[in-house]
């Protein structure tokens, strides 16, 4: 060591030359390191989602969520599977061993499900994702005397503006009730016109195919709908044709139901900021 300083001092130039080199290689390192200061990282977890538009939580297990647990339990690296069925979705969640490549397993598991030929023809695509831990960077808060559907409408116009920015690649909005069609169908209109409740319910899902959000209900009977789709305004729902007549004239849902667009009523959710209503978006 006493040597080298010795050197460097006998020999200012190429002491420089170094301090020179040292200051350049940091600045450029400096300039192309990756930094974030709320990062995503990976929880080692591969998740397989199977929208099944329709279907109840008993069919979703037993023909979506039974399925891929038996077939993705062989893949290399998997230490358990959590499969959740509820209506309209099945969701499974492989939990990976430490030190396996998190790259490579969900690869391997995308390709056991897309093997799967049994699902029913309603059911859609599987989605298959790294499960990653999103940081909240930033909360906004949107209050006033409006409605819900004003705070809503407004936070969703929000969302859309700061979605633009590619350097903000999620937002949720929250504090606010979901949509929620309602469809109350006349038992008495059904028999006049040979109609069933499960050939109404099976027509509005067929027209709506999105998100569940609402019910058609008669006097001892419920079926879920769905409401965020193609039909998603009460005129929309009203529209829909339940039968065409032999002399070419048609039925349709708001003949035969009470129909009302709103919000979920049994939700049981309150925001407030500043003692005011508000929505929220993180």
């Amino acid at each position: 060591m006493n040597r080298a300083i010795d050197w460097f001092a006998r020999n200012g130039v190429a002491a420089n030359l170094l301090m020179l080199v040292l200051l350049l290689g940091g600045g450029a390192a400096a300039l192309t390191t990756v930094q974030e200061v709320f990062p995503e990282f990976s929880l080692d977890a591969v998740q397989i989602q199977v929208p099944y538009p329709g279907g109840s939580p008993e069919e979703v297990e037993q023909s979506i969520v039974r399925r891929i647990e038996d077939r993705i339990e062989g893949v290399e690296g998997i230490d358990r599977v959590l499969g959740t069925a509820t209506e309209n979705v099945g969701v499974v969640t492989a939990e990976l061993k430490r030190g396996t490549d998190l790259s490579r397993a969900r690869t391997d598991i995308k390709s056991e499900v897309d093997r799967i030929t049994a699902f029913p023809e309603e059911a859609e695509e599987p989605i298959v994702t790294e499960v990653t831990n999103r940081q909240q960077a930033l909360q906004i808060a949107l209050y006033g005397d409006g409605s819900d559907r004003t705070l809503k409408e407004l936070a969703q116009q929000v969302k859309n503006d700061l979605t633009q920015d590619p350097q903000i690649s999620f937002i949720q909005i929250g504090g606010v009730r979901d949509y929620e069609i309602s469809v109350e169908v006349s038992r008495t209109d059904l028999r006049k016109y040979g109609m069933t409740l499960g050939q109404v319910s099976g027509l509005v899902r067929q027209s709506s195919l999105d998100l569940p959000g609402g019910t058609i209900e008669t006097e001892g009977e419920e079926i879920t709908v769905r409401t965020e789709g193609q039909n998603y305004t009460q005129t929309d729902f009203e529209d829909i044709v339940l039968l065409t007549r032999e002399d070419g004239t048609t039925l349709r849902l708001g003949e035969v139901a009470q129909i009302e667009d709103g919000f979920d009523e049994n939700a049981d959710l309150i925001t407030r900021f500043n003692g005011t209503p508000a929505a929220v978006l993180n």
